[in-house]
């Protein structure tokens, strides 16, 4: 599904592990955890006799997850702006 979500079919001659390498970082999953923020997650791999994506992280079977992007750097100015608040206040 990960594959097919980006546009991706492999063939058995193709190696899916160097799409991995190379793009996989650029589109992690969200996983849902109870009573706890998302987890973002990058796929590493794929099984194939168990037809699964391996992540970098456990993620237990069943969860629900979202297809997401990796934050910008837009989130470096949102964090110094909340620093610099912060600071203010004292």
């Amino acid at each position: 599904m990960y594959l097919r979500f980006l546009g991706l079919d492999f063939t058995s001659d193709e190696d899916p592990s160097k799409f991995f390498d190379s793009v996989g970082v650029h589109y992690p999953l969200q996983i849902e955890r109870e009573n706890r923020e998302p987890m973002m997650c990058n796929p590493i791999g794929y099984n194939i006799e168990k037809e699964a994506l391996v992540c970098e992280s456990n993620v237990m079977a069943g969860s629900k997850f979202r297809f997401s992007m990796p934050p910008d750097f837009d989130i470096i100015d949102t964090v110094v702006s909340k620093a610099e608040e912060l600071k203010d206040k004292k």
